[in-house]
């Protein structure tokens, strides 16, 4: 599990099929970093939101550069994001993304 820059509270694990995706999305860009952020929005009141970014992180922000590349999360998230993990699904329709395991995150409730 990642350990953020200036804690000892693992925040995000990032699976190597995850880790090796952000690696080939960063490979053209060595400035850039990965903000993962939440955002108001769908069933749980949250949606997850990765953004590849260049500008300058903030101070006050933690930072996880155990895979290689920064990953960054405002302070006012990582109490959502604890212990959460990132992976890389396939699905069998040929369909990929990102998939988001987070213990903290309601149980998603029918919306009929």
């Amino acid at each position: 599990m990642a350990r953020f820059e200036g804690s000892d509270t693992p925040v995000v694990s990032v699976t190597p099929l995850a880790v090796a995706k952000f690696r080939e999305f960063l490979k053209n860009s060595p400035n850039a970093h990965v903000r993962l952020a939440l955002i108001e929005g769908g069933c749980s009141g949250f949606l997850y939101d990765l953004q590849i970014v260049h500008s300058p992180i903030a101070p006050t922000s933690r930072v996880d550069r155990s895979n290689g590349f920064a990953i960054v999360v405002s302070p006012e998230h990582v109490i959502y994001l604890e212990d959460s993990t990132i992976d890389w699904e396939i699905q069998p329709d040929g369909n990929a993304g990102f998939k988001f395991h987070n213990p903290n995150a309601l149980e998603p409730t029918d919306t009929e």
